[in-house]
């Protein structure tokens, strides 16, 4: 076990961390090995072929994670059709992926906004360590993708290659650590929160008005009501109190 390994290992046992210095631990982590981003998404479903996001943590931005939900890509995303194309006899997968594919005629045309959004977002190429497994009769999925902004998809695969094994290590021991929050996942056919949206939704449960959350966090009134909107439509709810009080029992503000 290297250094690096031993030091995240340490802030991921330490008093059961909280979620954001977990996930920012990984961050450091990873960008010693020159990687810039990742993600890491959870997935669960009656079958492979349509399995619902459970969860989804990642360095990406919020601003980005916002329009991956509002243009619902998670329907055309590369690596969440790879992993519902995953076989029983074959439930584990490496692949890369990135700006390179967008015009290849294999990848699919509602794939392709996908893959140069997420580029723009700082993750012009990637590789994923995928699995599948069947759990109380359910489909259980995990992804773990690192990739980086500027190397070529032959620099990145190197780079994760050269700590595979690592990385793969500390991928999957992030999953029992976050389980806490995956309890809070949304429902079928909820999506889940942006950390702006839960910012939003937690200063509305402080029983500030949109001017005086927009004043505190910078932003305009309008961008506060689309927050506010996005998050009420994620959490099927019918009014902005309802969505703070879903948002308060799953514990997610």
């Amino acid at each position: 076990m290297t250094p690096a390994l031993e030091r995240l290992l340490a802030v991921m046992t330490a008093g059961r961390a909280d979620e954001g210095r977990i996930v920012a631990a990984f961050g450091d982590y990873l960008r010693g090995f020159g990687l810039d981003h990742f993600t890491l998404g959870f997935l669960e479903g009656a079958s492979a072929s349509s399995p619902e996001v459970l969860r989804i943590w990642t360095s990406l931005s919020d601003a980005w994670m916002e329009e991956y939900y509002a243009r619902d890509f998670p329907s055309h995303d590369y690596v969440l059709g790879t992993i519902a194309g995953l076989e029983p006899d074959r439930p584990l997968a490496v692949f890369d992926w990135g700006l390179h594919m967008a015009d290849q005629p294999h990848v699919a045309p509602t794939t392709r906004p996908v893959l140069r959004g997420v580029a723009d977002a700082g993750m012009a190429a990637a590789m994923s360590f995928a699995g599948r497994r069947l759990e109380g009769g359910r489909e259980r999925m995990f992804a773990a993708s690192f990739g980086s902004a500027t190397a070529s998809a032959e620099e990145t695969r190197r780079r994760i290659d050269a700590h595979r094994n690592e990385l793969v290590i500390a991928a999957f021991a992030m999953a029992p650590l976050l389980a806490p929050a995956l309890d809070a996942a949304p429902e079928p056919g909820e999506k889940a929160l942006t950390g702006r949206e839960r910012d939003v939704l937690a200063r509305f449960a402080q029983g500030l008005r949109p001017d005086r959350i927009a004043e505190r966090m910078g932003l305009s009134k309008r961008t506060i009501d689309m927050h506010a909107a996005n998050a009420r439509r994620k959490l099927k709810a019918r009014t902005l109190a309802e969505a703070v009080a879903k948002s308060v029992r799953r514990g997610l503000i």
